[in-house]
């Protein structure tokens, strides 16, 4: 395969499939909200609108949490990975996604790996079948609702 179809694989692992379906991925869904609401913040529109409904305000804090949460984890992975064998980037990062989006395309490399990175590898399975967002819920620590609220900080983003 290509330099240019490897990256468009990747990308299209990383996406994923439909919401209720066994694909894993950030859900298409979850891609759609993020570019819909960088669309509506260009429009420096307060909301997200799509088939003349309006989205949730939630729904972009989610998916926007979904795909960090996602990323975060792949690029942790492929960067102990990367550490511990000598694969070019673009092979682990194939790996990494394959497996946390529960795609089951392999470049090959995953036989040649040591114990620590296939065990890597094999936990991105699972955590790529349960969902990421999952995961982090029940690893997060639960807090009881707070009463104070606290004063707005403005920050300058872009």
């Amino acid at each position: 395969m290509s330099e240019g179809g490897t990256l468009l694989t990747i990308i299209l692992m990383i996406i994923g499939g439909s919401p209720g379906s066994t694909a894993g991925g950030i859900k298409t869904t979850t891609f759609i909200v993020l570019l819909l609401g960088a669309l509506s913040n260009a429009k420096q529109s307060s909301e997200i609108s799509v088939f003349k409904r309006r989205l949730e305000s939630d729904a972009l804090k989610k998916a926007s949490a979904i795909t960090v949460i996602y990323i975060t984890t792949a690029l942790t992975a492929v960067m102990t990975i990367c550490s511990l064998q000598n694969f070019s980037l673009t092979e682990v990062m194939f790996e990494v996604f394959s497996a946390l989006g529960t795609v089951g395309l392999s470049l090959g490399i995953t036989s040649n790996l040591s114990i620590v990175p296939k065990l890597i590898i094999t936990l991105l399975m699972y955590g790529g079948k349960v969902g990421v967002l999952s995961v982090a819920v029940v690893l997060a620590e639960r807090k009881e609702p707070s009463l104070l609220s606290r004063p707005l900080g403005k920050i300058i983003i872009g």
